[in-house]
This record gives structure tokens, sequence and C-alpha cells, in this order.
């Protein structure tokens, strides 16, 4: 019985090394790779300056949030407050 959980011990001490070892192992090979190659002609110069850009785009402005507004009393909208100072005329 002793032998047996010996044995079992040795088993999972192996397993541990053999997966620290290669973990080890990949971590020093890619440590040891170093940088990457880059073609000088990809490279090009910094420099600070103001982004402005100007996009043209056909198609459909619609709005994200559609509402319906309905009324249980009959009569005529003259005016309708809707998110400005002047509101929208009707």
């Amino acid at each position: 019985m002793a032998n047996h959980r010996r044995s079992k011990r040795l088993v999972w001490v192996v397993l541990v090394v053999l997966v620290l070892g290669g973990a080890a192992f990949f971590s020093l090979k890619a440590i040891g790779r170093g940088a990457p190659k880059i073609d000088p002609e990809k490279l090009a110069r910094t420099e600070r300056m103001d982004l402005v850009r100007s996009v043209v785009a056909t198609g459909k402005v619609e709005p994200t949030t559609k509402v319906e507004v309905k009324s249980k009393a009959s009569g005529i909208i003259l005016r309708l407050p809707a998110g400005s100072d002047r509101g929208v005329e009707i």
C-alpha cells in the first residue's frame, strides 16, 4: 500500500516537473526571439497636428428612438415643445 502511494506521488512529481519545464522552455524561447523585423518603408515619422476630416455619405438619417404622439382628446395641436426652447410649430 505504501509502495502504491509512493508511485502515485512519483507520477505527480514527474508531471509537475514536465509542465513547469515546458513552460520555462517556451517562455525562454519567446524572450530570446527578439523584436520582429519591420520593413523601413513601412515606418513613418510622427508629427503633431490637428485632425480634421469631413466625410460624405449617402443614405437615410433615421432616429435611434421612434416615438408616437397620440392624444385622447380631440382637437388641433398648435404647438409641440420638443426639446428646444422654441418648440415645433405645426
